[in-house]
């Protein structure tokens, strides 16, 4: 960010964000409804003092549904493709992508989940790929190899794997199916938050 602030993108830069298929909340994962936390007590219908409390990660999840680590993390997620769209709007010389690489359970993500887990996702990846649920490492890689060469009308476009799945072609998300992530309030709030919480003016 500070390369950014200070101007030192080169033109025509692309800069691919990782995001996740988690913020589609579309296998097994609860998202998190912006309109019932600021509507919350605590809150008291202050946008801003949400954010805040999202990225000091003040805000007690378990409170709105969330219980698992999973979710928090596709919650999380979702602040990804908020920045690479409001990113976007900011700087037309550089190319803001964010991209979900769609999901590896051979890497060492599930190292502290418990047994349970650990044995599921052994399943999945043994069977995942033959039904677009899961691939390999080498596959993730290439999605943002891949998302270098889309075009400038993609800027600030997060790409996921088709509904439902975890793999796949990727796809460019959409208002209708995705409308938390294509919410321009959210973005624009979330993105002061971000300003706020590191100082820096992008």
């Amino acid at each position: 960010m500070t390369l950014i602030n200070g101007r030192g993108l080169a033109k025509d830069s692309q800069v691919i964000i990782a995001g996740s298929g988690g913020a589609t909340y579309e296998v097994m994962l609860t998202r998190l409804v912006y309109e019932d936390v600021i509507a919350h007590e605590s809150f008291g219908g202050d946008i801003d003092r949400v954010m805040d409390a999202i990225v000091k990660n003040d805000i007690v999840w378990a409170d709105f549904g969330i219980a698992d680590g999973a979710s928090v993390y596709a919650n999380t997620k979702v602040w990804c493709a908020w920045w690479a769209k409001s990113m976007s709007k900011r700087h037309d010389s550089a190319k803001f992508i964010c991209v979900d690489p769609g999901w590896v359970p051979n890497s060492r993500l599930l190292r502290d989940f418990d047994l349970f887990t650990r044995i599921s996702s052994s399943i999945i990846a043994a069977v995942g790929p033959c039904l677009g649920m899961s691939h390999s490492a080498t596959v993730a890689a290439q999605r943002y190899m891949t998302a270098l060469n889309f075009p400038d009308s993609e800027n600030g476009a997060f790409w996921v794997s088709p509904e439902g799945k975890w793999s796949g072609q990727m796809k460019a998300s959409t208002k209708e199916r995705l409308p938390w992530i294509h919410d321009e309030k959210l973005q624009e709030h979330s993105f002061a938050a971000v300003t706020r919480a590191t100082r820096h003016v992008l």
